[in-house]
């Protein structure tokens, strides 16, 4: 590119001027306002350099990397694993899921039965407590009626 400050017209239909774009070139600011990369709309991760941009080597499944009818868009077939995989994760998420609100659901349950056993239990302790205040009271009542019983 021999005009980095020009929009690339002295080298159409390459990518020969991108560096000069996004402010390539030593010392000379750039007049685009594209970033130094480019990321292909269906491939998320595929970020590429803007030299790779209309070089006549289609990057992306789509061919948005290149002219318009230049790439066949092949992204079903490159992007065919990629989407069973998501697919694979989104079931797994589901089952697993399904498989945690069973599990609280059956905590909740075993909480409650926990609950009412430990308030039946309470309830027994409680009762068995008053019996034994009421033995003890007995006891207290007979010494007193035998302490009377010998003094007499």
């Amino acid at each position: 590119c021999d005009c980095p400050l020009d929009d690339g017209a002295d080298e159409p239909h390459t990518s020969a001027c991108s560096g000069a774009a996004v402010g390539g070139w030593a010392g000379v600011e750039g007049n685009s306002e594209a970033g130094p990369t480019f990321q292909c709309p269906q491939q998320k991760a595929l970020v590429l350099p803007r030299s790779r941009i209309n070089d006549g080597i289609c990057d992306c499944c789509d061919g948005t990397d290149e002219q318009a009818g230049v790439c066949q868009d092949i992204c079903d077939v490159v992007l065919a694993e990629e989407r069973a995989i998501e697919a694979k994760k989104e079931q797994d998420f589901l089952i697993g899921s399904e498989k945690r609100l069973e599990e609280l659901q059956a905590f909740r349950s075993l909480k409650e039965e926990t609950v009412k056993d430990i308030e039946a239990v309470t309830l027994k302790f409680d009762n068995k407590n008053r019996e034994l205040d009421d033995i003890n009271r007995q006891i207290a009542d007979k010494r007193l009626a035998y302490v009377d019983t010998r003094r007499t």
